[in-house]
């Protein structure tokens, strides 16, 4: 809800957007009125004043009295009559480069006193348009969503580290009994063959004493 009169509220908004919204790129006509009379210097100037009125924001003008809403309607309109001066120039009139270089003039003169007359509107506006105490709040919602996120990701590494060390003595424990059980294999693998040995060694030795038996039989019966 305005605070001023609401035409004046409304005369001042649309001062304000018509220059927030103009293209200094169309002030040089260099195309029309040449090199030499062309208004490409006043593109600097012109955009450093349409800069410093889009500091300016309508909401902001909401809660100015009519002093300052005519203030800002009034600088905005004398910026706006420049630029159509240099639109409209004629390079046929009397003395072009003398009418050029006023209007050239008063560009670059217009800045000290449209900021002067604007700098407490503005500061005003980047205020309200800052709002801190939401910018501290979402600031605030935003550090608690980077702490949320960083506890549960060291709670899902700490889960991991848990998970790789139960794996992990799981392999060593398999491993472990893998190789009690190959070693196993070999002692049974040797045992059998030890076995085997010996029983040939056996089977040897018995033969061989029937041999000497019997050698020693024949010796002893009377010829």
């Amino acid at each position: 809800m305005a605070i001023g009169t609401e035409k004046l509220f409304d005369e001042a908004t649309k001062s304000l957007e018509r220059i927030q919204r103009f293209d200094v790129q169309t002030l040089p006509r260099t195309a029309e009125l040449g090199s030499q009379l062309s208004f490409s210097e006043a593109v600097q100037p012109s955009r450093q004043l349409v800069e410093l009125f889009s500091r300016l924001t309508s909401r902001a003008l909401e809660d100015f009295p009519d002093p300052a809403l005519q203030q800002v309607r009034d600088s905005a309109n004398n910026v706006y009559n420049l630029f159509e001066q240099i639109l409209k120039f004629d390079a046929t009139q009397a003395n072009p480069r003398d009418a050029r270089q006023s209007l050239l003039s008063s560009m670059q003169q217009t800045y000290p006193g449209t900021f002067q007359a604007l700098h407490p509107y503005i500061a005003y506006s980047l205020h309200r348009s800052a709002d801190f105490q939401q910018l501290d709040a979402m600031a605030r919602a935003t550090l608690q969503a980077v702490q949320d996120r960083a506890d549960a990701f060291d709670g899902q590494m700490k889960e991991r580290e848990a998970e790789a060390d139960r794996v992990l003595n799981e392999i060593r424990k398999v491993a472990a009994e893998e190789g009690v059980s190959q070693q196993a294999l070999h002692f049974k693998s040797e045992a059998e063959s030890h076995d085997i040995r010996a029983e040939e060694w056996r089977k040897r030795t018995v033969m061989l004493a029937w041999l000497l038996g019997g050698l020693c039989g024949r010796e002893f019966i009377p010829a």
